[in-house]
């Protein structure tokens, strides 16, 4: 984009004898003796050289605009762009030219001085007629870091005007459409760029328009292209997994999840087709679980899916090293009371008590051990301590029918 306007300042000979002062679109013209020294430093080998011819002779009197400009080059080549404005206002001091001020904003642009950049492009610009595509895409990039996108795509519609293919100034409008949320719009106008020329980037932006639109499949579409083309990248491949995952594709998603190694995805991924009960896909999901986390998922699922001796086996392995995990441990509890194993269900219903996210599972867990244990007494004593810490009609209708049951089978015993 920083296309400088860098050749040397050339005109006949005899136009420079008249010293004929031309438009301020055209560049300045030269005194014979300017003219010389230009040309000698146009065959420097490097651009300090050509600085330094230059500069022997800013100070003569017939030092002009175009001396000054070419100084502001030849620096701004070396890098040293605060050097190269200075020479550039130097030159505009002695002859107001488009040039100059293009020239002038890359400069300050370069040094990181935005503003002076602006004023300067906009000088530019104004003796352009508004026609200068660079300087309009540069206006563009410059209002889009600000967050103003409606400005940027009016520079780019603007620019055109003057120039209808330039791919440059079509991506951008793409993008800021995009940005404006012009969902319909940008995705017409990024699927004709892509078709036409093939460039992943205006895939990205299709996908990012059908995103918008809510339309997942397509986005899905597009991004299997993206890959198709070979242009994906890691956050492609994350993306279509989870485009999969939210269109019920699951095993897709499984197997990309698992090729980008994002074992968290995996296990979001195995717990939402149980609670879908779309149960192979889960297995198929969780079979991409590396480590302990494998036995967790296998077991849940499982459990979920009635097979409640695998289930246990999966989860008493997981919950062995991994104590802490109240979700495991509160599958497992539900697994030993389904296969009658109540005296350890019940412990570990016991052990779930102390979280307050499962504490009234738990005590209802518990309440369901001594019930199928028929140890009527406990189960009791169960039941008054959720209706003390959980009241309800229910709780409390079963604690009196309960009650009443533990007496007759105390007056039975007598």
């Amino acid at each position: 984009m920083k296309t400088l306007f860098t050749a040397f300042l050339f005109l006949p000979l005899a136009a420079l004898a008249q010293g004929v002062v031309g438009d301020m679109l055209s560049p300045p013209t030269m005194h014979k003796f300017e003219a010389e020294v230009v040309a000698k430093a146009a065959k420097a080998a490097t651009p300090e050289q050509a600085r330094d011819i230059m500069l022997e002779c800013a100070d003569k009197s017939w030092a002009g605009a175009a001396l000054f400009f070419n100084i502001g080059n030849a620096c701004y080549k070396m890098g040293d762009y605060l050097a190269a404005a200075k020479h550039y206002e130097a030159a505009l001091a002695k002859q107001k030219f488009f040039h100059a001020y293009k020239n002038l904003g890359f400069a300050y642009d370069a040094a990181k001085m935005k503003p002076k950049a602006r004023d300067a492009f906009a000088s530019a610009l104004a003796i352009s007629g508004g026609s200068d595509v660079q300087i309009l895409l540069w206006f563009a990039d410059f209002y889009a870091s600000s967050g103003d996108f409606g400005a940027a795509l009016a520079m780019c519609n603007q620019a055109l005007v003057y120039k209808p293919g330039d791919g440059a100034v079509l991506y951008a409008k793409c993008r800021f459409l995009v940005e404006l949320e012009l969902y319909a719009e940008a995705e017409k106008l990024s699927a004709a760029l892509y078709a036409k020329t093939s460039d992943p980037r205006y895939l990205r932006l299709r996908i990012r328009a059908l995103l918008g639109l809510s339309d997942m499949r397509g986005a899905a579409a597009s991004l299997e292209l993206l890959k198709a083309s070979g242009a994906a990248n890691p956050a492609d491949s994350a993306l279509l997994a989870d485009l999969y995952f939210s269109l019920g594709v699951f095993r897709e998603a499984a197997s990309l999840y698992a090729s980008l190694g994002d074992g968290k995805k995996l296990e979001n991924l195995s717990l939402a087709c149980v609670n879908a009960g779309d149960f192979p896909a889960a297995r198929r999901a969780a079979e991409h679980v590396k480590g302990a986390q494998k036995e967790k998922f296998l077991g849940v699922i499982e459990a979920r899916g009635g097979d409640a001796k695998t289930a246990a086996a999966h989860l008493e392995k997981y919950c062995a090293d991994n104590p802490a995990d109240m979700f495991a441990l509160a599958e497992l509890a539900d697994a030993l009371l389904k296969l009658g194993r109540h005296r350890e269900s019940s412990a570990a219903f016991a052990r779930l008590k102390a979280s307050g996210v499962y504490r009234k599972r738990a005590m209802f867990g518990i309440l369901r051990c001594a019930l199928a244990a028929e140890d009527y007494f406990y189960a009791l004593s169960a039941a008054r301590e959720i209706s003390r810490e959980y009241p309800s009609r229910e709780i409390s209708d079963f604690e009196n029918r309960l009650a009443a049951h533990c007496h007759e089978l105390e007056k039975s015993a007598q």
